[in-house]
């Protein structure tokens, strides 16, 4: 047996085979994220302090979807008023958005997750299902983003509701009109990256969700969603969140030195089902007006962004032919 001739075959055999186990699996490598969030059961209730007066004077929605895969968008955004509002659900809903070059597709009235990490894709929704001031009975919103990638690209996908939007009312200028809002939250947020046997360079899921109140007058107070009870500003009073809706995660994995470092992995947060959030936003003063008007902005969203870089097959055919190259150039020098 010549031992200098097995030295010389090992590591040509070794790059040909590298080079095409990654080129044949660099297809089943996926980065996912989702995130969808639906809000239930809204109800805005005004109250003047004793001897006062407080009403709604108008009020205004506006929903927006955006999906962006590979440099290439997709997006709808809409608004109505106190006289356009429909009356019928949905009272206010943008077109989906899909993401030129979106191996599957999302449809209008669809607000789920798929949890598709077979095709490429980048796709939101958004919706005012129902409307307390345009119906008569609890606001309910629905929107969702969701984004995969099947080996190498970038995408993003986002969606953004706004719900009870410049809400006027009227009140007198004694202190203490409140706004009492209370809703039912359902938060679900996905991520996960998984290349099989090729190696990532450098993937990221990441997903995003906000759901925040203000109120706009010469004494203003705000509330946000924190998962404790701290989320509320001077002026407001909040029951303890049972889960944050503010919430930003992901997961990542990238290569260093030949090393593969966190992947697969997954990652996950929401709110396991609906959850009642409550506060109370206080208006203090008009300054010194007899009457004063204010803003109720309610607004929510959702996101996700990705990416992922795994080696192209004609990058790693290059290694290959390094590896031979420094094979012959060791055989010389033997």
């Amino acid at each position: 047996m010549d031992i200098r001739k097995t030295l010389k075959a090992t590591p040509l055999a070794a790059a040909l085979c590298m080079a095409g186990l990654f080129a044949s699996q660099s297809a089943d490598a996926y980065v996912y994220a989702g995130s969808k969030l639906d809000i239930t059961g809204l109800t805005i209730n005004i109250t003047a302090a004793t001897g006062g007066t407080a009403g709604v004077a108008g009020f205004g929605f506006s929903t927006a979807t955006n999906a962006e895969l590979n440099g290439s968008s997709a997006g709808d955004s809409d608004s109505c008023g106190t006289a356009n509002c429909s009356n019928v659900s949905p009272v206010l809903s943008s077109d989906a958005a899909n993401a030129p070059g979106s191996g599957i597709t999302r449809a209008n009235t669809d607000y789920a997750l798929s949890g598709n990490t077979t095709a490429t894709y980048a796709n939101s929704n958004a919706a005012i299902v129902t409307a307390q001031l345009s119906q008569g009975v609890p606001t309910s919103v629905s929107q969702v983003a969701e984004a995969n990638l099947v080996a190498n690209g970038n995408a993003s996908a986002s969606t953004t509701v706004e719900s009870n939007t410049n809400l006027f009312f009227t009140f007198n200028a004694t202190p203490g009109t409140t706004i009492a809002i209370s809703f039912m939250a359902d938060l679900t947020q996905l991520g996960a990256i998984d290349n099989g046997v090729a190696r990532t360079l450098d993937a990221n899921a990441q997903y995003s969700a906000s759901v925040t109140a203000s109120v706009v007058s010469n004494s203003s107070s705000a509330w946000t969603s924190d998962g404790l009870l701290s989320g509320c500003g001077a002026n407001c009073v909040e029951t303890a969140d049972p889960t944050a809706l503010n919430n930003t995660g992901g997961t990542g994995a990238f290569t260093f030195a030949g090393i593969e470092f966190g992947d697969p992995s997954s990652t996950s947060f929401g709110t396991a089902g609906p959850q009642l959030y409550s506060f109370t936003l206080t208006v203090v003063n008009c300054g010194g007006a007899p009457v004063c008007t204010g803003t109720l902005n309610l607004a929510s969203s959702t996101g996700v962004v990705i990416r992922n870089s795994i080696p192209e097959p004609s990058s790693l055919g290059l290694m290959g032919l390094g590896l031979l190259a420094l094979t012959r150039l060791r055989s010389k020098k033997s």
